[in-house]
């Protein structure tokens, strides 16, 4: 691939149904997140604008077994979380997924985190950089010839309509969701888009998506968050701010360009006017 390696998939060993014997009752799970994560866990949303900011952030780099590892997913999640703190985003409100972290488990129990903790005044971000797998699969039930999944840490996978579904629980007044993965248009699945959300896709469902081994980063995360708006490069209109539109602007071109044309992202827009993620008053 040259200077650009592509956020691979690989071939799928097997797939295991989760059965239970009728007549039992099984507990629902604890959250792993509560031990993990624990200022996350108490972190709580009241009247002041500032705590009313959530993001769950997903990166991964590293693999268990055999899987091939990426070069950016990690630092994907880390600059993205590096420009919320430094927009003066609470790090409590803050869950930051990688690696080891980022399994199965800790993704769902992240995901429930935030439906749990988010409100319908709310600003949210939800943003995943790692591998995905097509599956040719109904167990998700969205009739889909073909499913993209979420892969997770070890090697286990949430399909794309039940991520649509967990995230279209998440109430918020202003949310956007940031994939940069393989065939990452197939996560547009039902549910996911409402009125209040944008969406920013690294690559249709049809097309790959690759990493840049100049910088350790996905060729979307590059140009999106790390030049668009960590660098306010993006800063069409000159005022100071990047919101995700101008961030998604500054990106795409430069996106086509680094990848010699072969990834084309695209962008999903149900907001009235513009997002900007900046925090409206201090902390108190």
């Amino acid at each position: 691939m040259g200077r650009r390696q592509r956020i691979a998939s690989f071939a799928l060993a097997g797939v295991a149904a989760a059965c239970f014997g009728t007549g039992s009752v099984q507990a629902a799970p604890a959250n792993p997140i509560r031990e993990a994560f624990p200022a996350q866990w108490n972190a709580v949303e009241t009247s002041a604008e500032s705590s009313k900011h959530w993001a769950l952030l997903i990166g991964i780099t590293t693999y268990a077994g055999s899987t091939r590892d990426t070069l950016g997913g990690k630092r994907d999640a880390q600059q993205l979380k590096a420009h919320l703190t430094g927009l003066g985003w609470r790090e409590d409100h803050i869950l930051t997924l990688t690696n080891a972290n980022a399994s199965k488990s800790m993704i769902l129990g992240g995901l429930a985190w935030l439906r749990s903790k988010s409100s319908a005044g709310s600003t949210v971000v939800f943003a995943y950089s790692g591998h995905e797998m097509p599956f040719r699969t109904d167990a998700d039930g969205d009739s889909e010839t073909r499913d993209v999944a979420l892969h997770a840490y070890d090697n286990r996978y949430i399909l794309d309509g039940d991520l649509a579904r967990s995230l279209g629980a998440v109430r918020a007044n202003a949310m956007w969701m940031h994939f940069a993965t393989c065939r990452a248009g197939g996560f547009n699945d039902a549910g996911l888009m409402k009125s209040g959300r944008i969406a920013t896709f690294s690559s249709p469902e049809s097309e790959l998506s690759y990493e840049d081994p100049d910088v350790n980063l996905s060729v979307f995360g590059r140009y999106t968050i790390g030049e668009g708006m960590r660098g306010e490069l993006g800063d069409f209109n000159g005022d100071g701010l990047v919101s995700v539109e101008e961030a998604f602007k500054f990106g795409k071109p430069r996106v086509h360009q680094r990848t010699s044309d072969r990834q084309h992202p695209f962008m999903i827009d149900r907001l009235d006017g513009s997002l900007t993620l900046l925090r409206a008053d201090p902390i108190t």
